[in-house]
């Protein structure tokens, strides 16, 4: 970003000795669904820029989600930097530039699926959840999408790019039968496209935690008192 490269450029000449810009976008869409009810769906972004400027062996730090005034942000920090004066003196090791860009390659980029089939896809989900089994109390589905672009810049001439992407979906089921309340959950989450909802059975996964929640109804009464437990790691 040129308007980073030039704030930078302007505080090392008059006097600071590393300055480093951080740049984040996030283009994300979340969708949820809750016993028959869309509750959410919208597509949001999300700005932000963190900077740290060092002059004199101190530190001067300064965030904003205005990245169209990065220069302003460059030049406060620079300003708290020669306000704040440490005894013990920090002093950044010479080391060199990096220029990097790493892309995340996936299948299906989730910027190239409609909102409306993704939210075809969740009240599919959703209806799989209550399966006509009135055991079933409550049932809901969340998903998320999130297209990540960051940035770092710096004044030794490093410059690293990513591009990355995150999606996750949540499926609950809460059984109750005499009194007894039973939820059963499953979440897929990674690093990666489309291909993660694509590539999977939804209604297949949502009728599996319905029917785990409704044999939690039949299930023993555990044992009370501390004891050794082997736990899912999904469940940590």
């Amino acid at each position: 970003m040129m308007e980073a490269e030039r704030a930078i450029k302007t505080v090392i000449e008059m006097g600071a000795e590393y300055v480093d810009v951080r740049i984040e976008r996030e283009r994300s869409t979340v969708i949820e669904m809750k016993d028959g009810v869309l509750r959410d769906a919208t597509v949001g972004l999300d700005l932000g820029a963190g900077i740290r400027v060092l002059f004199d062996g101190s530190w001067g730090f300064y965030t904003t989600n205005d990245i169209s005034k990065l220069k302003d942000g460059v030049l406060k920090a620079f300003k708290l930097a020669k306000a704040h004066k440490n005894e013990k003196k920090v002093k950044i090791l010479p080391s060199e530039p990096l220029r990097e860009e790493f892309v995340l390659r996936v299948r299906e980029p989730v910027e190239d699926v409609g909102i409306d089939e993704k939210i075809s896809l969740i009240e599919g989900a959703h209806k799989a959840l209550k399966m006509g089994d009135e055991r079933i109390k409550n049932a809901s589905v969340h998903y998320r999408d999130s297209v990540i672009e960051r940035e770092f810049l710096s004044s030794d001439g490093s410059d690293i790019r990513m591009h990355l992407c995150y999606i996750s979906m949540g499926l609950r089921a809460v059984a109750s039968e005499g009194g007894d309340l039973q939820e059963a959950q499953e979440r897929l989450g990674a690093f990666t496209g489309f291909e993660l909802i694509r590539d999977r059975d939804l209604e297949e996964v949502a009728g599996e935690v319905t029917r785990r929640a409704l044999r939690l109804l039949d299930a023993r009464t555990p044992p009370a008192g501390k004891l050794p437990i082997v736990m899912d790691g999904k469940l940590l």
